[in-house]
């Protein structure tokens, strides 16, 4: 593509994203990357457009928000709407056909992705809590990935060894005890 069309496309989408209702901008993709950039709106929404693979055609898709960790949710990623649109449309014409085909297929979906991020970044902030308060209680540190706690070296006789995994609200638990102190812990642990 060269830089005229790259330069159409960003004039063309910058008056696109002052037709779209609500306040939304045009930020240009970096010189270096391909040509194309991203709407977004105050609210968060962010739509991609770029030259699409069909001649004469721009195509304009969905930016998928992602957790903490960087994924991105289930329900984000198999129902990805897009619509492409003709390079001969005025900007009026692509905003109308953003906001009557893309965005009621998308706001939905992007609500319910937005909902799994919250859930998910919950689980990984309970699962760091929890992890810490157990490394706190043992007298060790956390492994390098914050949710790993080992019990090797540590100032409590009964945990020198084993581990704990915690993911979210629930925590696996291993320990490496003489028999005779497992039984122990075990009836303890079952008020026997």
């Amino acid at each position: 593509m060269g830089l005229q069309e790259h330069e159409i496309l960003n004039n063309t989408f910058a008056q696109v994203a002052r037709h779209l209702q609500g306040a939304w901008s045009w930020q240009p993709n970096q010189p270096d990357w391909t040509p194309g950039g991203v709407l977004v709106d105050v609210t968060g929404v962010a739509l991609r457009a770029r030259i699409s693979e069909r001649p004469g055609t721009y195509k304009v898709y969905p930016e998928v928000p992602r957790d903490s960790r960087g994924q991105v949710p289930y329900v984000a990623s198999q129902n990805l709407p897009s619509i492409n649109v003709g390079m001969g449309r005025s900007p009026e014409q692509i905003a109308r056909e953003i906001e009557r085909r893309l965005l009621p297929a998308w706001l939905p979906i992007l609500q319910e992705a937005l909902e799994a991020i919250e859930r998910s970044n919950v689980h990984q902030s309970t699962g760091e809590s929890v992890a810490r308060a157990i490394a706190g209680i043992a007298g060790v540190k956390l492994g390098a990935r914050g949710k790993d706690v080992s019990f090797y070296g540590s100032p409590h006789a009964v945990l020198d060894g084993g581990g704990a995994r915690v993911s979210g609200d629930a925590v696996e638990l291993t320990l490496r005890l003489a028999s005779g102190d497992a039984l122990t812990l075990l009836r303890y642990l079952v008020g026997k």
